[in-house]
């Protein structure tokens, strides 16, 4: 299993508590802590899933991004605490493929 996952968080504990763990089930991860560094990591090669914990507004942003990628397009799932099922329905809008809370 070589899949890549990119990871954006802002919060780095948790970035670095999930990279390891997917590491240890074989997956390569990059990690950055803000949309643009995350720019930087899809500019160069799209990542097999992106995981993250932003607003819905830079999340948008990144699904207009994977979607001028070639087919296959690379699912993004928000990993957060939301404070309502507003924000989850926020996320999912934005262009999310699911969301774990």
């Amino acid at each position: 299993m070589n899949d890549t996952i990119l990871i954006l968080d802002r919060d780095l504990a948790a970035q670095k508590a999930l990279a390891h763990w997917l590491e240890q089930k074989g997956h390569r991860v990059l990690t950055c802590h803000n949309l643009e560094t995350g720019y930087q990591h899809l500019s160069q090669n799209f990542p097999d899933l992106i995981l993250c914990d932003l607003p819905a507004t830079e999340i948008r942003q990144l699904a207009a991004s994977v979607q001028q990628q070639q087919p296959p397009l690379t699912p993004i799932i928000v990993i957060s605490h939301p404070e309502s099922a507003e924000q989850v329905i926020d996320a999912l809008r934005a262009g999310a493929s699911d969301c774990v809370i």
